[in-house]
């Protein structure tokens, strides 16, 4: 599985625990909730969608299946939308 970055012309920023991310090229944002956020916070420190899921099963009550799962819809919604890309 690759491994993903936050772009450079991607503005990141969490308040109150949910997070918002700007496309400053396209003018493109989205919003995530706190599990979103969380997420994309490791997506960030780990880049690896595996140890993001391990990291996420430490933390919430889910089945590795369903994080995984989730962290995938996340991924591909957000490349879809310029705010993350596969690293080279």
């Amino acid at each position: 599985m690759p491994t993903y970055t936050v772009p450079a012309n991607v503005v990141f920023q969490t308040v109150g625990g949910e997070a918002v991310l700007l496309n400053l090229d396209s003018g493109e944002y989205f919003g995530l909730d706190d599990v979103g956020s969380r997420m994309l916070e490791l997506v960030r420190e780990q880049g690896d969608p595996d140890t993001v899921v391990q990291a996420l099963a430490q933390e919430f009550d889910a089945t590795v299946e369903t994080l995984r799962s989730d962290l995938n819809d996340l991924l591909r919604q957000l490349e879809e939308h310029g705010l993350v890309e596969q690293a080279p």
